[in-house]
C-alpha cells in the first residue's frame, strides 16, 4: 500500500478511495498525487473520503477539503479546477452543500450566503436551530415550499415549531406571518401556540386583529392545549380585540356604554360592586353578548379583577364555543364592488347622435340669428 501511494506511476489512474483514512498531511498528498497526472481522454481525478460529510476540517483524518482549507462540502463538485467539463462526465452534483469550516465565522458567512442549499439534517442540534431560525426570519413567499422540504426530517417537531416562532417574531412579509400563524394553529403545541399568543400583543393594530382572528379560528375548529390554557388564550385574544367586542355590545344593547362607563370611571369598593353589576348583567343576556361584555371590561383593583376573572371561566368551559362566538364579533369583509354596467351601444349611440344633433341646431340657429341682426343692422343703412 504505502509503494502504490509514494513510489507508483500511472496516469490512467482517475479514481483515489481512502480505505486506511491518515492523520498525515504529507502522506495524503502523496496518495492524492497518483490521480493528478494527465493523460489524454482523461478529465479529472475522483478522491473518495470514507467520513462523514459534516466532518469539520479540524478533524484528525486528513480530507481533500481540509488539505485545500475549503469552507462547504459539495458531494460530486470539482474541488481543484478550472477544469473543463467533457461529455464523458459521469458523476452525479449534489444539489446541496455543507459548511465544513472550523471557523465559526465562516461557517456564518456559509449560512448567510448558501442558506437555502444547506442539507440541514447533517448538520449538529445547534446549528439545525440556527438554520431553522435564520430561515423563519428571511423566508419569502418563492421559497416558503422549499424551506418546509428541507424540515422533512424533523421527528420531534421543535425544528418547525423554532422556524415558525422566529418567522412570527422576526419576517417582514405581513401574508407569511399570518401563514406561519395558521400553521402553528395546526400544530396543536401548547408552547408554540402560547408563544404566538404574546408575539401578537406586539403588532400592530390591524395587524393584531387578522392574528386574533387567525387564532381565534384555530381554538374552534380543533382543541389545543388544556382547557385552563386554552380558556388563558381565549380572554388574552379578546383583550387584544376589546374595541371590536365593545362595538358589537354598544350596537347590540344600549345599556353597555352605561354600564362599562361606571366600571371604568370608579374605583375602590365601587369599583367592584361595578363589576359585579356587570356580570350580573351578562346573565340576563345571550352567550354572545354576555362574552362581548365581559371582553370590553377593563379592571383597576384585585377584587374587581377577580369577580370578571370568574365570570370569564365560567363563560370559558366550552373554549370552541366561546372562540365562534367571539369570532361572530368581528366585521366581515368587505364585498368587491362589481364593474360598471355598460350601457347599451344603441342608447349611448342613440344620446350622442340627439347631442350632436342639438349642437348643430343651436350652432345654425346662433348662426342664423347672427346673419338677421347682421341684416337688420344693414337695413337701415341702405
Amino acid at each position: 500500500a504505502q509503494l502504490l501511494a509514494e513510489g507508483w506511476n500511472s496516469p490512467r489512474a482517475t479514481v483515489c478511495m481512502h480505505l486506511a483514512p491518515t492523520a498525515s498531511r504529507r502522506i495524503y498528498q502523496q496518495r492524492v498525487g497518483r490521480v493528478t497526472r494527465r493523460t489524454p481522454g482523461k478529465e479529472a481525478g475522483i478522491v473518495v473520503d470514507f467520513v462523514h460529510p459534516s466532518t469539520p476540517s479540524d478533524d484528525p483524518v486528513v480530507t481533500l477539503h481540509s488539505l485545500l482549507d475549503r469552507d462547504v462540502y459539495r458531494g460530486g463538485a470539482i474541488v481543484v479546477g478550472p477544469v473543463r467539463r467533457g461529455r464523458g462526465r459521469r458523476l452525479r452534483v449534489e444539489r446541496r452543500v455543507l459548511p465544513i469550516t472550523p471557523d465559526p465565522e465562516r461557517r456564518a458567512q456559509v449560512f448567510e450566503r448558501e442558506l437555502w442549499r444547506i442539507a440541514v439534517e447533517h448538520l449538529n442540534w445547534g446549528e439545525q436551530h440556527a438554520w431553522a431560525a435564520l430561515a423563519g426570519a428571511r423566508v419569502a413567499s418563492n421559497n416558503w415550499r422549499r424551506a418546509k422540504a428541507m424540515l422533512h426530517f424533523d421527528g420531534t417537531g421543535e425544528l418547525r415549531r423554532r422556524y415558525l416562532i422566529t418567522c412570527l417574531q422576526r419576517n417582514r412579509n405581513t401574508q407569511l406571518r399570518m401563514r406561519a400563524l395558521q400553521e402553528v394553529g395546526a400544530l396543536r403545541d401548547p408552547e408554540a401556540f402560547d408563544e404566538a399568543v404574546e408575539i401578537v400583543g406586539g403588532w400592530s393594530r390591524e395587524e393584531r386583529r387578522e392574528g386574533v382572528k387567525t387564532l381565534l379560528q384555530a381554538l374552534a375548529e380543533r382543541p389545543i392545549g388544556r382547557r385552563d390554557q386554552a380558556s388563558r388564550w381565549l380572554w388574552h385574544l379578546a383583550e387584544y380585540s376589546r374595541e371590536v367586542h365593545e362595538e358589537y355590545a354598544v350596537s347590540r344593547w344600549p345599556e353597555t356604554k352605561r354600564l362599562l362607563g361606571l366600571l371604568v370611571n370608579s374605583s375602590g369598593g365601587a369599583h367592584a360592586r361595578n363589576a359585579r353589576r356587570l356580570v350580573q348583567a351578562t346573565k340576563n343576556q345571550d352567550r354572545r353578548l354576555s362574552a362581548a361584555l365581559l371582553a370590553a371590561a377593563l379592571a383597576h383593583t384585585p377584587e374587581a379583577q377577580q369577580v370578571l376573572d370568574g365570570a370569564r371561566m365560567r363563560m370559558a368551559r366550552k373554549p370552541s364555543a366561546l372562540a365562534r362566538e367571539l369570532l361572530r364579533n368581528f366585521p366581515k369583509g368587505r364585498r368587491k364592488r362589481g364593474g360598471r354596467r355598460r350601457r347599451g351601444r344603441g342608447g349611448n349611440k342613440g344620446e350622442s347622435e340627439n347631442g350632436n344633433v342639438q349642437a348643430v341646431e343651436s350652432r345654425k340657429s346662433k348662426k342664423g340669428n347672427s346673419e338677421s341682426g347682421d341684416r337688420s343692422q344693414q337695413r337701415p343703412a341702405a
